[in-house]
Parts: structure tokens; sequence; C-alpha cells
């Protein structure tokens, strides 16, 4: 199955309560994208949790959704490659936020479910194990995946769609455990201050039941606690560099060729901003012709975008179709305001070639 650039063989059911491996194919070089990721959801989940796609090979790529999001009548996702010139290619290509892949669960049936319950002492069953109502909420704090300082952690829930809800029969876990006595929960929202957790990956759990005793589904996240010692390195999350260098050398016919590039790539992470710096030498220079070299520096945040140097800018296939362009190239998305600046030379000026019946002006 293709989706441009991306080559994935969807999935179409899971077992139930197990990891799903998802693994895609890319048919472009990693230096010519910014990030690839997978985006997923259970059933009734309004917002998806976004994992990268790590590389297994020469171009396939593979991740996993945790065995604690197949546990509902089934699981969506679908995958983002997000490119250095400022493209997304979705897989599925069409609307893929609302149109996404989804994956049936194999859910258990009555009877195993009932040989599996004879099988438990009374005290250990959990009434949430059976399939419950939908439920209709937003995660306020912290969002899922999201990295965060303990300073910061502050745990909130809105459920304000669901009604009839019994404030007394919903209960709140923080990695297994019960911490509904320290929650504020009201029939509209419940809110959690946390104090005393630890770096390392979290997850929140929350069961509702409504004043006729209906049980919902579970509603479940996961985040990431920072160690405070990050601070001490500045504003700086993480940064990365590579050096590629080539060459090619040999004779056609009498003719010696002999052709070099290097190129370097430095990629910085703030808390606030992405900067991103480029810069390729390549041996192929000629005062007759175009130049080979390339450089650009992009800063970039969520609702901002500036390249300074050479950039790709893309308006569609009859305006400006990813030709390259070196100046500045400016965005700015953050509604209602959205515009885009634009300012340079696709081609610079250069010496004709005598011997093809130019002029040389001296």
């Amino acid at each position: 199955m293709f989706g441009n650039f991306i080559v994935h063989e969807k999935i179409n059911s899971a077992p139930y309560g197990q990891s799903v491996n998802i693994k895609a194919f890319l048919e472009v070089p990693k230096t010519e994208f910014h990030s690839f990721s997978l985006l997923y959801r259970s059933a009734g989940n309004k917002e998806y949790i976004e994992t990268s796609m790590i590389q297994i090979g020469q171009s396939v790529y593979q991740s996993e959704i945790p065995g604690e999001y197949c546990k509902r009548e089934f699981l969506e996702y679908y995958l983002l490659l997000e490119m250095h010139h400022h493209t997304r290619t979705k897989f599925p290509s069409i609307d893929a936020d609302n149109n996404p892949i989804r994956i049936q669960i194999d859910l258990p049936t009555y009877e195993n479910i009932l040989n599996e319950e004879t099988l438990k002492d009374p005290d250990e069953i959990d009434e949430f194990d059976i399939v419950g109502l939908e439920p209709d909420y937003l995660i306020l704090s912290p969002k899922p995946g999201e990295r965060i300082y303990r300073d910061n952690l502050f745990i909130a829930l809105s459920y304000f769609s669901m009604k009839d809800v019994d404030p007394a029969q919903i209960n709140v876990y923080l990695d297994e455990l019960d911490v509904s006595d320290q929650a504020i929960i009201d029939s509209t929202y419940l809110t959690l201050p946390a104090y005393a957790v630890m770096p390392g990956i979290h997850t929140v759990r929350v069961n509702i039941t409504n004043i006729l005793g209906q049980k919902y589904n579970e509603i479940s996240w996961s985040f990431s606690i920072i160690p405070m010692e990050v601070q001490s390195f500045g504003t700086i999350k993480q940064q990365s560099s590579r050096v590629r260098a080539n060459y090619n050398g040999g004779k056609v016919s009498s003719s010696s060729i002999e052709i070099g590039e290097i190129e370097y790539h430095h990629e910085i992470e703030f808390d606030w901003m992405k900067l991103n710096v480029q810069y390729l030498k390549s041996s192929l220079k000629n005062k007759y012709a175009q130049p080979y070299d390339r450089y650009s520096l992009n800063l970039k945040n969520e609702f901002m975008n500036i390249k300074f140097g050479d950039s790709y800018p893309y308006i569609d296939n009859y305006a400006w179709n990813g030709r390259r362009i070196r100046g500045i190239n400016f965005s700015f998305n953050k509604n209602p305001v959205i515009f885009e600046v634009i300012n340079g030379k696709t081609l610079q000026a250069i010496q004709g070639n005598p011997d093809k019946n130019a002029l040389v002006i001296s």
C-alpha cells in the first residue's frame, strides 16, 4: 500500500491486550526528511499519542503500540512523514486525522471471560474488566506522551459532555496506585496535584460510573517526568550532528573525472524551538554554471518556521512546486493568522560561456 513516500501494509486485526508492531518502508533517504512518526489512539479517544518510528534497516522503520491500548473494540493509527522543506506526507494520504487505519481488536468471547473469572479469586475480580460505555472526555494536563518537569506537573481530566456521572464512584490510579482520596473529583472534571512523582514514564488510569451504576470504558494515558538536573544544561533538550563525504573518480575515454562533496548537518532541539543547520560543498564548481553548493539555517517551533539560505517552498502543483530558492522563507500559522513570506533568487547571475557564443565583458 502506497502513501506517497510511505510503503505500509495495513493491519486489520490484533489480539486483545497484546502490543502491535507497526512496520513501514520509506522511499526517501533519511537525510531528506525531518521526522517519521506513528500516531495512535484507542476507541473513544479524541487525541492521538505520537511516537517515533525507529530505523531497523536501510529503508525499514518500526514502532510499537503498547498492549494497554488494545483492550477496546478497535484501535486507530496513521503514519506521518515530515520533510525538511515543510511538507508533510501521511498514510493514509487522504484526511488521515479523521480517517485513520482501524485495527479490529479480538475481544475475549463470553465463554473465555467466564472461564477466566471462575479461575479468579473473588477478591481479585475487577468490575471494569467488562466492556462498558464509551466515555466522552478531554485530557487537559499533561497531554498524552508529553515530557514535563515535576514542578509543572498537574493532572487534569474533563468529562463535561458525559451526563449523570457519579463523582463518588470515580476511581483514579497513578501507576496502579489508587490516589482517589488525593484527587479533587467533580461531576464534570477531576484534578490531581502530584508532588512526589519521580522522573520517568507514568500512567494515569481513571474509571468512571454514572448514577445508574453503568460503567464507562477505562480512560488511561502516559506522560514522562524530566529530571530536574536537565535544567543545568540550559534550554537545550538534545542535539545531534553528522558529516558525510563522497568522492568519485575515474576516466571516460581519455578524460579524467573527479567529483567530491562533503555535507554537514547539525540539529539542536530547544525547549521552545528546533534549529537545523545544513551545508553541502561540492567540487563541481564552474563559473559558467549554477553553483552546486547548498546551505540552510532553519528555526522552527509549533507556529513559526524561518529558513535562511536554500529552501524548497511548496504552494501547489501549479504555482510553486518545491523549486529551490536562495533567500528567506518565513511562514506563520497560528489561527486565525496564517501567512507566508518568500524572498530570494531562484538562479544566480553567472558568466556566459565564450565557447557557446557568449560575450565576455571586462
